[in-house]
Formats: structure tokens, sequence, C-alpha cells
């Protein structure tokens, strides 16, 4: 809805806070430490193929992600532009992400994390584990 109304930065905004919440189900769920910056970058480089090359996957990282998290904003000159020809242009003085094709991407890479998560009954345990761990206080106080 965000990208039909043209809002490409808060639709970029929410996609790379998806993909944060991801990389976190994805590897690890129930380790004590995680190590976000190298959860983050191999999930971009394995499950969205335009950041499979490690230096995109660390533009994400640093500059979008980064960026979003600790400064409210994009770094290095980095854009969300929508209407581009790739989700990531790294061809001008600065990188562009495309906020729609990076959406696109999120969700093919949603519906594999689904596919695996209904495969696999471990992987379905370990994630169970992990929100009962993170939301426990929110499931015990509306009685779920």
């Amino acid at each position: 809805m965000l990208v039909e109304a043209g809002f490409g930065f808060a639709a970029g905004l929410l996609a790379v806070a998806a993909i944060d919440a991801m990389s976190r189900l994805y590897f690890g769920p129930n380790r004590l430490r995680r190590v976000t910056n190298r959860d983050f970058r191999t999930f971009a480089r394995h499950l969205l193929p335009s950041f499979a090359e490690l230096n995109a996957a660390d533009i994400l990282w640093q500059n979008y992600r980064n960026g979003l998290v600790h400064e409210g904003r994009l770094k290095e000159g980095c854009q969300f532009e929508l209407g581009g020809e790739a989700t990531l242009n790294l061809t001008g003085p600065a990188p562009l992400v495309d906020p729609a094709r990076l959406v696109a991407e999120v969700r093919a890479a949603l519906d594999q994390l689904l596919k695996e998560m209904k495969e696999s009954a471990p992987f379905r345990r370990e994630v169970a584990k992990l929100l009962w761990r993170e939301f426990r206080k929110e499931l015990l106080t509306f009685g779920l």
C-alpha cells in the first residue's frame, strides 16, 4: 500500500525491518547470542537475489539497515527510489534501492521461510521457542 501511495521511504523502511526480523527467525532462533550483522547479511545474500554478492549485502546492512535503525536515515548518500529497473542500482554516485522491488524480494523470502517452517518440525519448534521467549509477557498478559 505504501508503494502504491508513492511512499517509497516508508515502504523501504518496513522492508528493511522485515529483513531484520526474518533473519533472526531464519538463523538459529534459540541461540543465546545472535550475531545480527552476520545473520542479516547472510539472509540477504541467500534469500534476496539482488543482494547475493557480499558487497551488495554489506551496503544493505551498513547504509540502509544501520542507518535507519541507529540514525533514522540512509547513510553514504544512499536513497530509496521508486520505479527503478532493478532492486539495487550501483551505477550512480550512490546506491539506490527500489522499495517496490525490495518488497517483492522480501515477500518471496517470507514465502521461502514459511515453506521451510511447514516442512521442518524442528525449525517450527525453534521458532515457537523464540516467540515464547520474546513475547512471554504479552502472551501471558492476554491469556494466550
